[in-house]
């Protein structure tokens, strides 16, 4: 995972997410995502969760 911050958008850089339900979405390095949503929907919150999932899974045990 590589964290980028430019002009304070918050971003991150991941290759592979996979969910509960063993379903996965793959990205290449060139693919852009948007996250769209209403305001208060937790678009925010759900790329900051995210990335502290990312963060304790890379941690060693």
């Amino acid at each position: 995972m590589e964290e980028q911050n430019n002009n304070n958008i918050p971003s991150i850089s991941i290759e592979k997410i996979k969910f509960n339900d063993e379903t996965s979405i793959e990205f290449k390095s060139d693919d852009i995502v948007l996250l769209v949503g209403a305001n208060n929907v937790g678009k925010s919150r759900m790329l900051r969760d995210l990335k502290d999932d990312l963060n304790d899974l890379s941690k060693p045990k």
